[in-house]
């Protein structure tokens, strides 16, 4: 609690990405705050990532979501709050924290933040999280 989870991951990774001073290879980069994860009603990566809240011409969510099939390491979703939010076992967030999500591909790069809680634990036991 308090050492700059969310600054460094929520706020600078991005920034940094953005001006291209980090991960010149991400082509996408979405940052999801899970503290209202159980709000959610994603059944889709196009709900999942809120690609149709974005201002976008019609069509462009799904061509979007095509990408991020066709390109996963180009991709990088960034998860901040794991422990802020209450992540349903049955949600399509759940299943990609676990990479088993039929919707997206298990090659997108996730960087999840976290305080030490339970459901950490429980991802731990079911995914080889690289920690490096």
């Amino acid at each position: 609690a308090g050492c700059g989870k969310t600054t460094i991951f929520g706020l600078k990774v991005p920034h940094d990405w953005a001006t291209g001073e980090i991960l010149e290879d991400v082509v996408l980069l979405f940052s999801l705050k899970l503290r209202d994860a159980h709000l959610w009603k994603a059944k889709t990566t196009v709900d999942l990532l809120g690609l149709d809240s974005l201002n976008l011409e019609a069509g462009e969510p799904q061509q979007i979501a095509a990408f991020i099939k066709d390109h996963p390491k180009q991709v990088m979703i960034s998860c901040d709050g794991l422990d802020e939010g209450k992540v349903k076992k049955s949600s399509l967030l759940w299943a990609m924290l676990q990479r088993r999500s039929n919707t997206l591909p298990a090659e997108i790069r996730l960087l999840v933040t976290s305080r030490p809680c339970p459901i950490v634990t429980k991802l731990d036991k079911s995914c080889r999280f690289d920690r490096r």
